[in-house]
This record gives structure tokens, sequence and C-alpha cells, in this order.
């Protein structure tokens, strides 16, 4: 049997209590706490309340049962902190945990203002107000990080201020030495190539946004950075494709 937890975040400690939201069972038997997405690992919900007549929403991931190792709750809580280690702005942490049975969870506080990158510039944002930051912000990130999941549904950006989250941060490792740190840095810059496909962006300001993260990031060799970028693109486009015949829903984005 697994001993089951629920581990709160000190600024969030008197708004759970309040809420009654004190231990692992609550998190997954609470009617309060709806999903919205349901696939085979796990859950994602929303908790939504009012406190001093304001609304506030908590997000909640409710992972299955992975046996008695790392729990994907506690693997994205690591990578949450990397993150705020490092600098990378990212959602507040509001509580984790699991239960006797092995099923995990976390619960974070909304963004509120913010929309995910690739749902805003579909919406005919202009994605060249924010170009700028974003290569700064990835190179930033790529100091010492990677994020192995960096499609622009990830990158939170808030159309007023244009400031950036970075969000599901359940894959963020540290970059291990070269060469093999190369190769990571190109998967996460090939992923966020291929979403700003998506999202309707020009190859010409793709290209532009990897030219100015590669003077951020001091990569003298442009020519060569976009050549593997695109290599790579191409194969996670042929590979995006086969899983949306298998799962056609599995890119629907976080709201979160």
């Amino acid at each position: 049997m697994i001993e089951s937890t629920f581990i709160a975040t000190p600024e969030f400690e008197p708004v759970l209590k309040r809420l009654g939201l004190v231990d692992a069972g609550g998190v997954f038997s609470d009617p309060r706490i709806r999903a919205w997405r349901s696939i085979t690992e796990r859950e994602n919900c929303t908790l939504d309340f009012e406190e001093e007549g304001r609304k506030r929403r908590f997000h909640v991931k409710r992972f299955v049962a992975n046996g008695s190792g790392v729990s994907p709750a506690e693997a994205e809580v690591a990578g949450i902190r990397l993150l705020v280690q490092e600098g990378i702005p990212t959602v507040k942490l509001v509580a984790h945990g699991r239960a006797g049975d092995g099923r995990s969870f976390i619960i974070v506080e909304d963004l509120a203002g913010f929309e995910p990158g690739g749902r805003l510039i579909g919406k005919n944002f202009d994605f060249e107000r924010v170009a700028s930051r974003l290569a700064e912000f990835v190179a930033r990130l790529h100091r010492r990080l990677h994020h192995r999941d960096l499609y622009l549904c990830h990158v939170f950006i808030h159309p007023g201020t244009l400031d950036l989250r970075l969000i599901d941060a359940g894959r963020v490792r540290r970059l291990p030495p070269w060469p093999f740190r190369r190769r990571w840095i190109i998967k996460d810059l090939a992923q966020l190539f291929y979403s700003m496909s998506g999202a309707g962006v020009s190859d010409v300001l793709k290209t532009q946004t990897l030219r100015a993260y590669a003077k951020c990031a001091g990569i003298k060799n442009f020519e060569a950075l976009l050549s593997a970028v695109k290599k790579k693109e191409a194969r996670i486009a042929r590979h995006d494709m086969n899983l949306k015949r298998r799962n056609p829903e599995r890119d629907v984005s976080l709201s979160y």
C-alpha cells in the first residue's frame, strides 16, 4: 500500500482548508472538481470557486496509478521547481500528492488573463508583437533546461502585457553536456516551429524568430541551426499526422 499524501504550498493552505481540500481522497471525489478532458493516463479538471466576491479557478490533473516509482504528479512538480529555480515564469503550484491506491494529482493556480499561444495567435493576434520576447524566453530556458514538449499550446501569452508563462512541466529536465544537449535543443525548437505553422505563422516570421533566438543564445552558425530545426520539424509533422489518424483528440490544448 502506498502512503497517501497531500502536500500544499503554504501560500495556498488557508484557501484549501476553506474549500475543504485537505487530503488526496477529496481531490478524486470532490464533485466541484470537474473533468473537461479524460485520456488514458489522466484527467484534466477545473475547480471554480469564489473568495471575497472574486471568482477564482484552480486546475487539477488527476493521474492514474503508475506503481510505486516517481508519480507523474511528482515529475511535474519537479519540472515546475526547475523552471522557478532558473527564473522561467510558469504556473503557481497549489498542492500535489498521491492517493493510497497509487493515483496522483497536482493542483495549480489559473493563469488569469493568459491564453495558450497557439489559440491566441489563431485568433488573429499579431505574432510579430511577441516574436522577439518568445525568442529570448526560449533562449533563457535553454541556458540550462529543455522542455521536451515545447509547442505553442504550452507557452501562455498575456495579450496585453505580452508576458509569457511556460506550462506542462512534467518532462522538463536539465540539459546534458555537449554534444547531447544539441539534440534536445533542436527537438524543442522544432516542436515550437511546427506549432507556429499550425497557428498560421509564416515561414519568414518563423525564420526571423529563430534568428533572434540564435542571437540571444550566442549561436553563430545560424544556417546549420535552421537546417537541423527544419529537418526535425518535418519528422515531427509526419509523426503527428500518424498520431492524429489514430487519436484525433490528442492535441486539445490545455486550458491552464
